[in-house]
């Protein structure tokens, strides 16, 4: 991420919202959000950064996200414990 909250890719460009998509097999509605890097056109390790032809895609949960940086950042709340 960047200073202003955006996501950026190995290369450096921005990752744009795509679309927003329910987590197949959750009953509580939760949901994914789905970005697509701007251009990977001339990027020299695209083969090592993608598993496709198209652009760089990324799925981001953010609850399950922010589950994890609160264990990280306080592993002594109750997500943080493991006993």
């Amino acid at each position: 991420m960047d200073t202003d909250g955006s996501l950026i890719c190995p290369n450096g460009r921005k990752l744009h919202f795509a679309y927003r998509r329910p987590i197949k097999g959750n009953l509580y509605g939760r949901q994914e959000e789905i970005y697509a890097c701007e251009d990977c056109g001339g990027y020299p390790y695209a083969a090592q950064c993608k598993k496709t032809d198209k652009n760089r895609t990324v799925w981001l949960n953010r609850e399950l996200t922010a589950l994890y940086e609160d264990v990280l950042h306080n592993p002594e709340s109750i997500h943080g414990r493991c006993c």
